[in-house]
């Protein structure tokens, strides 16, 4: 703790040392993340800020309500969605200022972790909706066999599946700033839209899964195929599939509103 303490006074007095201003913001970006941020102010016209977020309630859930997507992809952003739990966010940015404007660029890493059950997932709308109809009657008749005492030895459908999904966006924003009556503090508001150029996503389950239920599947019907109930509880390959949505539909727009503390003027 000390460590950490001795190392934000020390940056803190190296970034003093070439600014006109700095100053500590606290505030929420919807509808992404509650953060902590600093700004250091080198010129009247040029500035950088560095936040830290936290994606927790409401934002975990109403991210997503801010995609827009094709109908065909709905059932996977419903699923990211239910499943996305918390997360975090580092942003950093440059401004240009005009009296009380300002406009920048800024950068977002985002990780998002998610969490559900066997049965929540394989019973979810991207897993049924991908399903042909005989292959999920078989399935549905393997689940009921892995439901009982016997089949619960074998695999716990209650046991949870996570991803970890990293995100880094770009994008650009307009602020300005609103001073009150005590000069050590203002409030400033920004409107932001970041683009996805990077996602990748990390998936922790059973492996054993998909062929486990393959087998209950071959041996409840002499010669199934059910290679496609197989591939669609490859959840590596669906964690791919995550990838491909945000690269593809990862346009967030963001409205932050915080409150700064002037820490050090010149």
């Amino acid at each position: 703790m000390k460590r950490t303490l001795f190392l934000i006074a020390s940056i803190f007095c190296f970034i003093s040392t070439f600014s006109q201003e700095v100053s500590l913001r606290l505030g929420t970006e919807f509808p992404l993340q509650h953060y902590l941020g600093i700004n250091y102010q080198h010129t009247t016209k040029l500035s950088a800020d560095l936040t830290l977020g936290f994606v927790g309630s409401p934002y975990n859930d109403e991210l997503y309500d801010w995609i827009n997507v094709p109908a065909e992809q709905e059932s996977r952003k419903d699923f990211l969605q239910l499943t996305t739990d918390d997360g975090w966010a580092i942003g950093v940015g440059g401004n240009l200022h005009k009296n009380k404007w300002y406009f920048g660029v800024y950068g977002q890493l985002i990780r998002l972790n998610a969490s559900g059950s066997y049965r929540e997932i394989i019973n979810s709308d991207l897993i049924q909706n991908d399903i042909a109809s005989g292959e999920k009657a078989l399935l549905d008749s393997v689940l009921m066999l892995l439901d009982n005492p016997l089949g619960r030895l074998i695999v716990d459908l209650d046991d949870k599946i996570s991803t970890k999904t990293m995100l880094f966006q770009l994008g650009l924003k307009a602020g300005r700033k609103f001073q009150f009556k005590d000069p050590k503090w203002s409030m400033n508001v920004e409107l932001g839209i970041t683009a996805n150029m990077y996602a990748n996503t990390t998936t922790i389950y059973d492996r054993d899964l998909a062929p486990i239920i393959e087998s209950f599947a071959q041996n409840q019907v002499t010669g199934s195929n059910s290679g496609q109930i197989q591939e669609n509880l490859d959840f590596e390959r669906q964690g791919e599939r995550i990838d491909e949505f945000f690269k593809d539909y990862g346009y967030i727009p963001g409205l932050r509103i915080g409150v700064s503390y002037l820490l050090y003027k010149k």
